[in-house]
């Protein structure tokens, strides 16, 4: 495992910043919806949080990886994703994100690990 270097971790901050600004924005989220919406925030908002606070521990790229991971799966599960212009540009930040810290750690997260609590 790997840590981030001072951009890719600033780069990381600022688009979950951006994500979590996006999701405060998408106020039509059906009510049916609304658990997976708040489960991807929350876990957003978890890995910006571990990013700023253990930014040189190792094991950090992978936990947030896994957080990113399921907060893109909470996303794609809330219907009429695709309408939403704010949930796609932040999923879409998400899977960016997410893509990059991945890279530099060399190993993928599996769909697996996002199921897990």
């Amino acid at each position: 495992m790997t840590t981030l270097s001072f951009e890719m971790l600033t780069a990381a901050i600022t688009n979950l910043r951006h994500v979590v600004g996006l999701l405060d924005l998408s106020s039509d989220v059906r009510a049916n919806d609304r658990p997976q919406f708040e489960k991807a925030r929350a876990n957003i908002a978890a890995a910006c949080d571990l990013l700023t606070e253990f930014p040189v521990v190792p094991q950090t790229t992978r936990s947030v990886a896994r957080r990113l991971l399921r907060a893109e799966v909470a996303l794609a599960s809330i219907h009429g994703v695709q309408d939403n212009l704010c949930l796609r540009v932040a999923d879409s930040l998400v899977l960016e994100t997410r893509v990059r810290i991945e890279s530099l750690d060399g190993e993928s997260v599996q769909v697996s690990d996002a199921v897990l609590p």
